[in-house]
């Protein structure tokens, strides 16, 4: 009984396995043979199992070439055939009989019936150097999770050096095939980021890119190409990133940060970094900025220990790892944090008082109080009020460390 019941549940996962792998399939049940014929004229080629298998417990030739089409990139340019009229039409006899029809022309596998065998033959067949990289596509490559290169093509399909760059990749593709795949757009300068034509190896889910030198000799050039994603594959390829020019000026109580110094001022160094990102065209960023830079200055006899920065996340690749969700975002880097990557998010109204409270609860070092607030700067009683007490806390703050050091 035991025994029995293993095989019975063996075969109804391989059943439910079934199920969900001939989805990948397009199935051509009909009589007519204009239907075929049809399918079977797709530019790029076909490849068709023949069988007339209908329901029950398939042969395994017929499951090992389902979990194909599951696994292949291109699956719609799978199918089968289980009308034996249109078989017989074509010159098909045995069940099941795999063909590649491409231009007119059938190609009948005569090859082992493995499944890995077949797989090899079906790969060889349907193989797209470089693919057109669509919506579907894309979010297969971000289930796989795993790096691919994308080469970005001018919209003028007519232009020497995208045919070339095309041409060149092509041939790298065909050396690269077991490692990694290759996809294409055509786009323009606006489109994106990166200079057109370019090649660009991606990750999908990370988004980090690494470019090719896209001079127009490269472009040609698939040996250098090849060496390109190789070196990228093996890690020795520097991350790209987008990043706008670091400000010539940059003394103002607002830090400018920018990604080429997002490390160097955020990330490193002994002090607090508060860090506004922002985009240009949010109005509820327009409305915190009168209130940020009046908080910075206000911040600023602590210059040596806080860093008040903002971001411009349109201009500026983020790091994702960042917990951003809109803007404005106030993020806190405490100094005594960095080196575990902490990170604090202000979730509160997007006031003066409020924020204050967060830089100082989150701080690691001490944040002074006394400076002046912007509103306050054209009442010269207030001015001359704050500055008597602001001399009083020195003296007293001397006091307690003179203290300090009389009784150690």
């Amino acid at each position: 009984p035991d025994s029995l019941t293993f095989t019975v549940l063996e075969t109804l996962k391989e059943l439910a396995d079934w199920d969900n792998a001939k989805e990948s399939l397009t199935w051509i049940t009909s009589e007519e043979e204009q239907e075929a014929v049809r399918f079977m004229s797709h530019p790029g080629g076909v490849v068709v199992a023949f069988s007339a298998w209908t329901n029950g417990r398939p042969s395994p030739e017929l499951q090992a070439f389902a979990r194909i089409a599951t696994e292949r990139r291109q699956p719609a340019r799978m199918g089968v055939v289980t009308s034996t009229k249109v078989a017989e039409s074509l010159g098909v006899t045995t069940d099941p009989t795999f063909v590649h029809m491409v231009h007119n022309e059938l190609e009948v596998y005569t090859g082992e019936m493995s499944g890995t065998a077949i797989q090899r033959w079906v790969d060889d067949a349907l193989f797209v150097p470089v693919e057109e990289l669509g919506t579907d596509t894309f979010q297969r490559l971000i289930d796989r999770g795993k790096l691919f290169v994308l080469v970005v093509l001018e919209q003028d399909v007519s232009s020497s050096v995208s045919r070339d760059l095309l041409a060149a990749s092509q041939e790298a593709a065909r050396s690269l095939r077991d490692r990694i795949e290759f996809y294409s757009v055509h786009r323009s300068g606006k489109d994106i980021d990166a200079k057109v034509p370019n090649v660009v190896v991606l990750h999908p889910i990370t988004q980090y890119e690494y470019h090719f030198d896209n001079t127009e000799e490269a472009m040609g050039d698939a040996e250098a190409l090849r060496d390109f994603v190789e070196r990228a594959l093996a890690g020795m390829v520097p991350r790209s990133i987008r990043s706008a020019p670091p400000p010539e000026n940059n003394d103002g109580a607002v830090k400018i940060v920018v990604s080429s110094t997002f490390d160097e001022m955020v990330m490193h160094g002994d002090t607090d970094v508060l860090l506004e990102l922002y985009a240009p065209w949010c109005p509820h960023c327009h409305a915190l900025e009168e209130t940020y830079e009046t908080l910075a200055e206000t911040l600023l006899p602590n210059a040596e220990t806080l860093v008040v920065a903002k971001m411009d996340i349109d201009a500026n690749e983020i790091d994702p790892r960042l917990p951003v969700e809109g803007v404005p975002t106030i993020l806190l880097f405490p100094a005594a944090e960095k080196s575990q990557g902490t990170v604090t998010v202000f979730e509160g109204n997007r006031e003066y008082e409020e924020i204050l409270a967060f830089v100082r609860k989150y701080a690691t070092h001490p944040v002074k109080l006394f400076a002046k607030r912007e509103e306050d700067t054209n009442d010269p009683e207030k001015l001359e009020h704050e500055q008597r007490i602001h001399e009083k806390f020195v003296q007293i703050q001397a006091s307690i460390t003179h203290c300090l050091f009389e009784t150690e």
